[in-house]
This record gives structure tokens, sequence and C-alpha cells, in this order.
């Protein structure tokens, strides 16, 4: 049994070790494509208690670069009891292309930010909807530079997002958050780059309306309450639709910064909750998941079985990383100097990653003040094209 263990975590490493190196090769040979064709876009955001963060969202976009007279922002105000509304109602009075609503039946909605999304998109007019956070920052070039992306083939365009903090006053679990989604970025970019669509983040991401009325909206999934974007994406991947990642600068968007452990263990238990539902959705990323969830566990494991096996598989993870790591560092603009924060990120990225999968499946986490439930269904129903 021990020798078993051993094994299949080198197996494990060798495979990880395998795809880092051809992400690396993928980040060298990225192809971009542009279209410079108008489009409408609706640019919507779900809002709840987010009065911090509001204003300097709007005046950003009230501020794009893009024609003013093809875009519209439509905000979803979720139930929010602090200035949100006042914010909004300011903002509407002052740019006629901005709106808000109230969102009705949240209290009757698994899913309350599909719920809000939904009411929100049954609104809009634009040909595109383009979707982020009320806690995000766009650039100014952000509609324009997503609207390059959609050439006419493609259904769906997921963008790229950091947490905007200072390196030399940020919190320890803000530094070990800030590596990690660029880590988780990398990871998904460098599937697309591959010609392999995983997963999207709904911070950063836009597609067709056509694409949306065609799957139905959410409806298939709008009995899990996350999922408005990965689980999204991958019923556009089920039928058919081209989904492409934008790698441009102008199109990056800042989000802010997580304030504590507990917050970020509920969040990556929330992502991970995803992973049974990919067996049927995408089981490739399923196998991908599976096999890091065994490597890491593997390599846990060996440091108390055999000290050799644990410093191979642990050379593996180390070196695959860091090259993968230099050669997407210059696509996303990182600093260099986080690299010295990676070892520590990595030691603690292991057992954090083997806590909050494991943790994900049993849907243990609260998202827009509502506990996870999930109706049974299973993924292969919910993913079935029709």
């Amino acid at each position: 049994m021990i020798t078993i263990i051993l094994w299949v975590t080198l197996i494990a490493g060798f495979l990880y070790f395998s795809l880092a190196v051809s992400y690396s090769w993928a980040f060298v040979h990225i192809k971009r494509k542009r279209s410079f064709k108008k489009r409408t876009v609706s640019v919507i955001v779900a809002c709840r208690n987010e009065d911090e963060t509001l204003p300097r969202l709007l005046t950003i976009l009230a501020n794009q670069s893009y024609p003013k007279e093809l875009y519209e922002v439509i905000i979803a105000n979720d139930d929010s009891d602090d200035k949100s509304q006042e914010i909004l109602q300011e903002f509407s009075d002052r740019f006629e292309f901005i709106s808000y609503f109230n969102v009705a039946d949240r209290e009757l909605a698994i899913s309350p930010k599909k719920n809000a999304l939904s009411q929100a998109i049954n609104r809009s007019k634009g040909e595109i909807i383009l979707l982020t956070d009320a806690d995000c920052f766009p650039r100014k070039t952000w509609i324009e530079s997503m609207m390059q992306a959609f050439t006419d083939d493609v259904s769906m365009i997921a963008g790229y997002s950091s947490t905007e903090i200072d390196w030399k006053k940020a919190s320890f679990v803000q530094k070990f958050e800030h590596i990690d989604l660029l880590c988780l970025y990398i990871g998904l970019s460098g599937g697309f780059a591959l010609g392999k669509q995983f997963t999207a983040v709904g911070q950063n991401l836009a597609y067709t309306r056509a694409a949306y009325d065609k799957v139905g909206g959410f409806t298939k999934i709008n009995h899990i309450i996350s999922g408005d974007d990965c689980n999204f994406m991958q019923l556009l991947r089920k039928a058919g639709m081209k989904i492409r990642f934008n790698f441009d600068f102008d199109s990056f968007v800042k989000t802010k910064p997580i304030d504590s452990w507990k917050n970020l263990f509920n969040q990556h238990s929330r992502w991970f909750s995803n992973l049974k539902l990919m067996f049927g959705a995408n089981t490739e990323f399923f196998l991908i998941l599976t096999g890091l969830f065994i490597f890491y566990v593997g390599i846990v494991v060996t440091l108390f079985i055999d000290w050799r096996f644990f410093l191979v598989a642990l050379s593996l993870k180390f070196i695959g990383e860091l090259q993968m790591f230099y050669f997407a560092y210059p696509v996303f603009k990182a600093h260099r100097r986080l690299i010295w924060f990676y070892p520590v990120w990595m030691v603690i990225q292991t057992i954090f990653n083997i806590l909050t999968i494991f943790i994900g499946q049993f849907n243990i986490f609260v998202w827009h003040g509502k506990k996870q439930k999930i109706a049974k269904r299973n993924s292969n129903e919910v993913f079935d094209n029709r």
C-alpha cells in the first residue's frame, strides 16, 4: 500500500510537471485575434452593500473610452441596506446610460446572484453582456478591449483580474490571495492558450445575448448557489460555442482584496464545490483537478513515509510552477518580486487546497448571505445540451 502511494504521487507529479511545461509553451505562443466591429454593450453588475466601492466603479464606467451611445450600465441592487441605493440614484441622475433597479424575490432564490443578474439581463438591450463585480475596478479601456476580442465566431470572452494591493502595506493573507489569484488565472488562461476552456471568473466576463438566450440563461444551473461564471461557461462550451480569453492589458480588472483567512477559505471552498459537476460538464478539467488533489495529498503523505519521494514530488511542483510563472508573469504584467513570496505560498497553498477541495464537496460555505443548497440533479442532467 505504501509503495502504491509513493508511485501514484510521483506519477501525478510528473503529469503536473508536464502540464506546467505545456502551459509555459502556450504562453510564449499566444494567438490574439481582434475585431474592430462596434457592438452595443450592456454592462451588468449585481450589487449588495457595496457603498465603499460603488462610487469609484461607477465613475470608471461613466468614463469608458467606448462610444457612450453604444453602451449602457445596469446595476442590480440586491437588497442593500447601506448607502448603495443613494449612490446609484445619484449616478443614474447624472448619466442617462446608467440605471439601477431593486432586485425582486431575493428570498425565494437559491442563487441570489444569478437571480439578480438574470433580472438585469432581461432589462438589457445590448448585443453583448459584459459583467464585473461591484468591488472591481476596470481600466477605462475595458469595454473597448473586451469588444475587440469578439470576432464574429466567438460567443464568450473570459478576462483577467487581480487584487489591488500595496505590497508593502498588505497583510499576509492579502499577499497570499494576490499570488494565489494570479496562479488561478495562469491555470485557466493557460488552458485557453492550449485551446481548452476549463473555467472563468465573473469579475471580468462577457458573452453574446444570443448565446445567453440559446442555452436558456441560468435556468439549468439555478439550483446551484454559485456558478454564474464557470458553470454557465460550461453550458456554452457543451453547446459548441467558441470561447476565448482576452490577454490584452487594456482589458484587465482590479478587485478589492479579501480581509481574512475565513473569507478566503469560504471563497475557495465555493469555487471547488463545482468540482463534482465538472465530471459531466468537462471531464478533462475534472480529471486535472482530481489529479491535483491526489498530488497535493501525496506530497504531504510522502513527507511521513519516504523523504526521498517527498523531495522528488516537491521538486516537480517547485520547478514546474517556477517555469510556468516565468513565462506567464510578463503576460499579466505581474511584478517579479512576487517570486520571492512563492516558496511561502507554495507550502501554505498545498495544505490550503487540500482542505478547500475536500470541504468544497460538502457545500459548506456561505455566499451572498446564503448557505449552499443544491437540488438532486446530476451533472449529466444539467449539462445534457438539451
